[in-house]
């Protein structure tokens, strides 16, 4: 699975693609792909720690 810093990565580096592109139509697709792969690294971490929160209910409710 990839986690939310490979996807940072992979945003930071399509951001700085866009930048570099001269295209304007290149340059807004490589920024939509950029903010997408922030969307995802930020859901994936806000996932991740729901999860981790889910589960220390869960052992909470054992004890």
């Amino acid at each position: 699975m990839t986690t939310p810093a490979e996807y940072l990565h992979l945003a930071t580096r399509y951001e700085r693609a866009a930048r570099q592109a001269a295209d304007p139509a290149a340059r807004r697709q490589l920024e939509t792909v950029a903010e997408t792969y922030l969307t995802l690294a930020k859901s994936l971490a806000v996932l991740e720690r729901s999860t981790e929160v889910v589960e220390e209910a869960k052992r909470t409710q054992k004890r």
